[in-house]
């Protein structure tokens, strides 16, 4: 365990102990606020924990390659069960509000893991404006792209997804789509998928809603 997570679990474990005095003490207000710093600081450590797959693409993760690589917006597993055959052989990266051009963004900087006859999945609910980001999409993209991008603030936040994106962290935390949309396979017509693909083994399938 890193120094600094050891520190985080010191800062949780004095809180909770100062709460629990301080309600003894019948200072109810003080307690109170304590109490709710400590559960959104733990909160939004799930958020990230779910939302952020980069530490399972480390050199020393068990799996080398997947067979199937699922990125777009955060939807049902059964929008794409059809496609796979095994969900741990699918690496997943889903987020609520996610735009198609993120999408293409984490492809990019994702698609190393996926085998050279893996599929790659785009899930787009076409509710997202087209070149937006989120706290969600930074992650997966290296310095160089962020500052292309003119990313830098959005970076800045992407320690605390639960204070700056309050409504799909929750969506994250319960795994659930902020959309209820039908979605089908349809031919993408965008040409930088379509000229990445054609020098590429790797099959893609693209789902919209409708």
């Amino acid at each position: 365990m890193s120094w600094f997570l050891k520190k985080k679990k010191i800062i949780l474990i004095f809180l909770l102990c100062a709460a629990i005095i301080l309600l003894f003490t019948r200072l109810w207000i003080l307690s109170l606020l304590i109490i709710l710093a400590i559960g959104f600081l733990v909160l939004n450590k799930i958020v990230l924990r779910k939302s952020n797959k980069m530490p399972l693409l480390s050199a020393q993760r068990k799996i080398k390659k997947y067979k199937y690589l699922v990125i777009g917006d955060l939807c049902p597993y059964s929008v794409f069960k059809d496609y796979i055959d095994k969900q741990e052989d699918a690496f997943i990266i889903l987020a609520p509000g996610r735009s198609f051009d993120a999408s293409y963004q984490i492809m990019l900087h994702t698609m190393s893991i996926l085998d050279e006859d893996g599929i790659c999945i785009i899930i787009d609910s076409g509710r997202c404006p087209k070149r937006v980001y989120t706290v969600f999409d930074i992650p997966y993209l290296n310095f160089i792209t962020r500052k292309e991008l003119h990313l830098e603030r959005l970076a800045r936040r992407e320690s605390c997804p639960l204070l700056y994106e309050p409504i799909k962290s929750f969506s994250i935390l319960l795994n659930i789509s902020l959309h209820h949309n039908k979605y089908e396979n349809m031919i993408c017509n965008d040409e930088r998928f379509i000229n990445f693909f054609r020098k590429r083994t790797n099959q893609f399938v693209y789902i919209k809603s409708y």
